[in-house]
């Protein structure tokens, strides 16, 4: 769902990582933004018409997100809409293919394949560590997330999964991975992407990212 991904979760966020990715997903791309404001329900107008969703457009959409079992992962309202750079690899590719070429008022169902989305679960990414590899002052809590060097300079998002002993189990694979998601989307606006936005690689503003 959630976005200027800088992990090894890059191009499979929708949401983003906000909210969602703080609560059930724990851990957000780093430099992802808030959620904002009502976005207004009319089309945006330009000479040629409404716009449609395409490269290099900025979309604020509602949406709410299931699992094959019908549980609710996380949803965005019309008075907090959620808003990526389409194009960006600011959302699951699945749902971003979905969305292209549609306008605004547009409503979906969209299905979103673990390939389309987060991913297989990978086992390489299950690992365990001693406590004594924590800095001394950490309070270690199961469904902590932190982040840890793979190697080559790439963040890592780990997940402590188990504790036993001064032993930590800890698994890297995004919290949605293997799932098959279910999206109910409305398109509440679509707007063309400002420079900076297409220099910065997402959406600023309401709904999107925010520079401090």
């Amino acid at each position: 769902m959630m976005v200027c991904a800088a992990n090894q979760w890059s191009g499979r966020s929708l949401v983003p990582f906000r909210a969602f990715f703080f609560g059930l997903f724990g851990a957000r791309p780093l430099g992802c933004g808030a959620i904002g404001a009502v976005c207004g329900s009319l089309p945006v107008i330009s000479s040629q018409g409404p716009i449609m969703i395409k490269q290099g457009t900025v979309v604020s959409m509602t949406y709410r997100l299931t699992n094959a079992a019908g549980e609710e992962l996380d949803r965005a309202d019309k008075n907090e809409p959620f808003s990526y750079l389409h194009g960006a690899g600011q959302i699951v590719p699945g749902l971003e293919k979905a969305l292209a070429g549609a306008l605004v008022g547009t409503q979906k169902k969209v299905v979103v394949s673990p390939e389309e989305g987060y991913g297989e679960v990978e086992e390489r990414l299950r690992t365990s560590a001693k406590r004594n590899q924590f800095p001394p002052d950490a309070e270690l809590t199961v469904g902590m997330r932190f982040a840890a060097d793979d190697g080559s300079g790439q963040p890592i998002i780990f997940t402590v999964t188990e504790l036993v002993g001064d032993d930590v189990s800890l698994d890297g694979n995004h919290p949605l991975a293997g799932e098959t998601l279910h999206f109910d989307v409305e398109v509440v606006e679509v707007r063309e992407a400002t420079a900076e936005e297409l220099q910065h690689g997402h959406a600023h503003g309401p709904g999107g990212h925010h520079h401090d």
